[in-house]
């Protein structure tokens, strides 16, 4: 409770900081023209301010790095919050070992945060967005962040980690269609995992996943229908970015419980983007389109093209998501076939979905 009422301070700070750094960006934008025009395959009809990317990236670093700053310099009195809080001092020692950690973090999403920005402003090609993207999995790699899958194949982690930062980053990137809908999503993933690091008692990541969704929620208020502003690349590539390697810091395993549990918990709280990725491949190779060309067949246009409102698919994706991800926080209370069940109910409310879609599509055909 001590660390759940910690991560909520953190979230509302960085929450409100995030709110007044979009504002002043959304004016700069305006005044400097930098807008996102419409275009054929987008919904909006008018010009929208980008660069609210840049406002998360900000509220984050700059709620990390005054929390790092602090505590090499010893300027919080952080065994007396440690008291006051109730939790055990040893903790201590476990946030300095992570330091350099998070330093790595900052450094490589704000590669990744720049990257976005020279293409909201000038466009970069796709070949070049992988390769940086590839290669920041592969400075997580070499800094200890990870994906081991119990393997002790340095080849096989580097190629697990480096494919899942690639994956997840850019579904976040092709999710960014809806007014709200990455944030939005990122947001709800990003609780989950909060949940799941005050429940494993990670105190650090859970500071690093609290000012993550607080940057995000101050973001959501200008960025919900009716968009006020939009986050561009620059978000879209480091907020997905973000979630692939929280997905990595995040600890789901104790040596008490089923070694399935670190591979089934991220998968849970990320079946909604896979899904949207997987699907709007599929789609594109079926129609011999390139799988890289922007167009309107992802899972939120076509739930519109089945005759719900922009608003209302977001929200129903919310609740999609929310609902796919529950399983997380029950993964450990059940066992190995428990579990097997709670992914089943996932992936059969996935088949649903796509029977309701694919005979809605046929329907409208005829």
């Amino acid at each position: 409770m001590n660390l759940l009422m910690i991560s909520f301070s953190i979230l509302a700070l960085t929450c409100m900081l995030s709110a007044v750094m979009t504002y002043l960006i959304r004016i700069f934008a305006l005044k400097k023209g930098l807008v996102d025009i419409p275009q054929e395959r987008k919904i909006h009809n008018e010009p929208i301010a980008l660069g609210g990317g840049v406002a998360i990236y900000a509220s984050m670093a700059v709620v990390i790095l005054v929390g790092l700053i602090g505590l090499q310099l010893k300027l919080f009195p952080l065994e007396r919050m440690f008291q006051f809080y109730d939790l055990p001092l040893s903790l201590l020692s476990g946030m300095v070992s992570v330091i350099p950690k998070v330093v790595v973090v900052l450094i490589s999403i704000s590669v990744i945060m720049l990257l976005g920005l020279l293409d909201d402003i000038k466009g970069v090609r796709v070949s070049i967005k992988f390769f940086t993207e590839a290669l920041m999995g592969v400075f997580l790699y070499a800094a200890d962040i990870k994906i081991t899958l119990f393997s002790s194949n340095p080849l096989l982690n580097l190629f697990f980690t480096v494919g899942w930062v690639v994956l997840v980053t850019n579904s976040f990137n092709l999710l960014d269609n809806m007014d709200g809908l990455t944030a939005g999503i990122a947001f709800i993933s990003g609780i989950f995992l909060l949940g799941v690091a005050i429940e494993y008692g990670q105190f650090f990541v859970s500071f690093i996943i609290a000012s993550f969704c607080g940057a995000l929620l101050g973001f959501l208020f200008f960025n919900y229908y009716p968009a006020k502003i939009f986050m561009g690349d620059a978000g879209s590539l480091s907020v997905g970015y973000m979630i692939s390697v929280l997905t990595i810091l995040t600890t789901y395993y104790t040596p008490s419980d089923s070694k399935i549990l670190p591979i089934m918990i991220p998968l849970f709280i990320l079946m909604i983007p896979i899904f949207d990725t997987l699907s709007v491949v599929v789609i594109r190779f079926k129609q011999h389109r390139p799988i890289f060309q922007g167009d309107k067949s992802h899972f939120s246009h076509r739930l519109v093209s089945l005759g719900l409102s922009q608003k209302n698919a977001v929200l129903l994706i919310y609740l999609l998501c929310i609902c796919l991800a529950l399983p997380a926080l029950l993964v450990r209370r059940v066992d190995p076939i428990g579990m097997f069940f709670l992914f089943l109910l996932d992936l059969v409310l996935i088949i649903i979905i796509v029977i309701l879609e694919y005979a809605a599509i046929k329907k409208n055909k005829n």
